[in-house]
């Protein structure tokens, strides 16, 4: 399917089902066409006249936001660039992709959802790539079930998404992946995501912070959702074998007083014996670090990524 093609699937989709209204989650592998197709829901929906609120869950492949987080964006703010770094809504995994974490990746989907709808009559949702494993097809549709997701559009082949019209009890319509989208190695992937990660990082401030405000635990994460979060405390983790230099460089999400992420900081120095850390956070930042949640990909001072810790 061209892109033209999915055009004029939108425009279809849209008349006969009444002028749609409600959340549209886009599942399929990695270079299937599901941003493209995001932006010809978009364009369809908003030349009919629907507010639409976008939701992106794709950790590695991020629009909205940094790597490493997912973000949502009003109605009316699409073309803005310069909240796509700083959107009105953050949450933060810690890494480019869900595996280890689903649960936590479906609640923030849905969370997400939730501001959609409260400010848009369609929510549209782009998710990662991440296939191939019944973890990966868990976290598809645990963020359609906790969403509370009206439809589905599957993109590729029936063997591959089989699981989502047996397991899903949203709507799922399927579609040929779009034959125009260029394909991107992982090494393009990574090259993106690095030059995104120098962008963010490219004007920071210095900030010392008491190694008591890290936590294991995201503070805006619900306290139901047990799976996949660490039990062991930041500084249990420093206790261990590791040098404090194989901490340098590690992405830790920032939360403010009210317990909201704010963005990402950089791990420039650690004093274990002392208590401190020291991050280098985005200028753009304002808001007063409160709680600190370290991720486990590392990111250098220009934005190459130098791995991640055990």
């Amino acid at each position: 399917m061209m892109n033209h093609e999915f055009s004029s699937f939108c425009n279809t989709l849209i008349e006969t089902t009444g002028f749609f209204e409600g959340t549209i989650l886009l599942v399929g592998k990695t270079d299937s066409g599901k941003t493209t197709l995001m932006q010809c829901l978009l364009d369809a929906f908003k030349r009919r006249g629907r507010t639409v609120s976008l939701v992106d869950a794709d950790l590695g492949q991020s629009r909205i936001g940094p790597p490493t987080t997912m973000g949502y964006l009003p109605p009316g703010m699409h073309t803005h660039t310069a909240i796509l770094f700083d959107p009105p809504a953050l949450h933060f995994l810690g890494d480019t992709t869900p595996a280890g974490k689903i649960e936590p990746a479906a609640w923030y989907t849905a969370h997400l959802i939730q501001l959609g709808k409260k400010y848009g009559r369609v929510v549209l949702v782009d998710t990662c790539g991440y296939f191939g494993c019944a973890e990966a097809e868990r976290m598809k549709i645990l963020q359609a079930e906790w969403g509370k997701v009206d439809l589905i559009i599957a993109l590729g082949e029936q063997r591959e998404l089989c699981f989502l019209q047996e397991k899903a009890a949203s709507s799922v319509l399927m579609i040929p992946p779009c034959s125009g989208v260029p394909v991107k190695t992982p090494q393009q992937r990574k090259a993106h995501r690095e030059a995104l990660f120098q962008t963010y990082f490219s004007r920071v401030r210095f900030q010392r912070i008491d190694l008591h405000r890290f936590s294991s635990r995201p503070p805006d994460l619900s306290p139901w959702i047990e799976g996949n979060v660490s039990s062991q405390s930041f500084l249990a983790m420093l206790s261990g074998e590791k040098k404090q230099y194989a901490y340098n460089g590690l992405l830790c999400g920032l939360w403010d007083t009210r317990g909201v992420c704010i963005g990402l900081g950089r791990l420039r120095r650690l004093e274990i014996l002392e208590g401190w850390a020291q991050l280098a956070i985005p200028k753009v930042l304002k808001d007063d670090v409160h709680t600190v949640v370290p991720g486990i990909l590392r990111v250098g001072p220009t934005g190459e990524e130098m791995g991640r810790i055990d």
